[in-house]
């Protein structure tokens, strides 16, 4: 898929626009209104969708792997299952996000935002989490804290016991 044949899709799929199992690698998709889209098991692998809305957007079991999501919107959005491993969320918004299973392996999330989040069973191994914010979060069954750069990340306390 082109970044036109995924506009034309955007504008004329209904509402909201079915992309699920859309494979949109590679591709330079920064900058666009998702919102609310399924985009359930959509492929995104070394895409860039900087400063893009995703918010409210169905995006479970999708692949992300080095994509950059830096300063995109994705509150709300459904990433259960999703592999964020290796990809750029620097300054993202994920608050109130159900990241249940999801991959940050690897990732960088400084500066990001998941006020609020359901961060369940989801692995940070490597990940750069400095200065993001996890107030309010519910952190459960988190991996990798460990081997996280967590330095001046809020909301972590409880879970880096």
């Amino acid at each position: 898929m082109t970044r036109e044949e995924l506009l034309q899709s955007l504008a004329t799929g209904g509402s909201p626009a079915d992309l699920s199992h859309a494979d949109l690698a590679h591709l330079d998709v920064s900058r666009i209104d998702f919102r609310a889209a399924k985009l359930a098991s959509a492929v995104f692998n070394g895409a860039s969708v900087r400063q893009s809305r995703l918010s409210r957007c169905d995006l479970s079991r999708s692949s992300w792997r080095g994509a950059d999501l830096s300063q995109a919107d994705l509150s709300q959005a459904d990433l259960r299952s999703a592999d964020l491993s290796g990809a750029r969320l620097a300054a993202t918004n994920l608050a109130g996000t159900d990241l249940k299973g999801a991959d940050f392996s690897g990732a960088d999330l400084s500066g990001a935002s998941l006020v609020g989040s359901q961060v369940i069973d989801a692995s940070f191994k490597g990940a750069n989490l400095a200065g993001a914010d996890f107030t309010g979060a519910t952190l459960r069954g988190v991996r990798g804290l460990d081997t996280a750069n967590t330095s001046g990340a809020r909301g972590l306390e409880g879970a880096l016991t």
